[in-house]
């Protein structure tokens, strides 16, 4: 599931948001990507329910409508996953498909069976997507929401 936030629908929203807009190293590293002051476009929730199924892969531009095509009239855009609480494998962890975002094929999903990987290493706590720790990834790059195998001990935490 994917929701949009308000800024100001919660206090942590908004802590969130000016831990993100004053990271210092995030801000460079942007500047470095994008040119001076890049803008933010949309700040998404992403949830996986427990039992879902993994997503199939995709960009989340269109591969023929993009930089790629069009170098000139369009400019690259990224996405920054953060998670909010340490993620599995077993819990949906993004999963990545690298050097996906420099091919214009309309469909990429067998190389990304072959090529993919998850952002976290295991299910065992210390291999875990740390919360906090953010990927970027331009949004040329074929990944996709993990498959959510809930443990039979695992409380839903909704």
């Amino acid at each position: 599931w994917s929701f949009g936030i308000d800024a100001n629908e919660h206090p942590s929203v908004a802590l969130a948001l000016n831990q993100i807009g004053s990271h210092t190293l995030l801000h460079q590293t942007l500047e470095k990507l994008l040119g001076p002051d890049p803008a933010v476009a949309e700040i998404t929730a992403i949830t996986v329910a427990p039992g879902a199924q993994p997503q199939g892969w995709h960009p989340d531009v269109k591969p023929l409508g993009n930089s790629l095509k069009y170098a000139q009239t369009f400019t690259h855009s990224y996405s920054l996953f953060i998670p909010l609480q340490n993620v599995t494998k077993r819990m949906g962890a993004t999963e990545l498909c690298p050097g996906t975002h420099f091919c214009g094929e309309e469909t990429l999903t067998d190389v990304c069976i072959q090529g993919g990987f998850q952002a976290s290493k295991s299910n065992k706590p210390e291999d875990a997507w740390k919360v906090g720790d953010g990927l970027i990834m331009n949004q040329k790059m074929w990944h996709r929401g993990g498959a959510y195998y809930p443990s039979p001990k695992q409380e839903n935490p909704y």
